[in-house]
C-alpha cells in the first residue's frame, strides 16, 4: 500500500514534467484530496504529495534482499489551460481533465497509476 504525505517546502525542488492522466476535477479530488493551491499565473491547481512503501529487493552493499522504505516525491497540476493562464478564455476547474505528472523521473507516473489503481480499487 502506497501512503501519501503532503510535500513540505522545499521537498519538490527539482522536479520536472514526467507524464500526464486523464482525469475529471471531481475523480482527482476524490483520489488526492482538495488542491494544495495554485500558483496565480499557469496553473489553477496543483497537488504535492511524497508518496512512500515498502519495497523488498537488493540494498546497496548487500547481498541478501532487504525489506526498505521507498519513497518518491510528485506534483500534479494543469498547465495553462485554466482560467489563471487564459482568463474568461480558460476552464474551470471542474472541467480541467489533463493534469501534468511533475517528478524526478518516471518513477513519479508509475506511483500516481499505482496510487489510481490502488484508490479507485477501494471505491468498488
Amino acid at each position: 500500500m502506497i501512503e501519501l504525505r503532503n510535500a513540505e517546502n522545499g521537498e519538490l525542488d527539482g522536479i520536472s514534467f514526467q507524464g500526464e492522466i486523464d482525469m475529471s476535477y471531481e475523480d482527482m479530488i476524490c483520489i488526492f484530496g482538495k488542491p494544495h493551491g495554485d500558483d496565480g499565473h499557469k496553473v489553477d491547481a496543483i497537488w504535492s504529495f511524497v508518496a512512500s512503501s515498502w519495497k523488498k529487493g537488493p540494498v546497496a552493499f548487500s547481498t541478501a534482499d532487504d525489506v526498505y522504505m521507498e519513497e518518491v516525491e510528485f506534483s500534479l497540476y494543469n498547465w495553462k489551460d485554466g482560467r489563471n493562464y487564459c482568463g474568461s478564455e480558460g476552464l474551470p476547474l471542474s472541467d480541467i481533465t489533463d493534469w501534468n505528472i511533475g517528478g524526478r523521473s518516471h518513477k513519479a507516473v508509475e506511483v500516481v497509476h499505482s496510487i489510481i489503481a490502488e484508490r479507485k480499487e477501494k471505491t468498488i
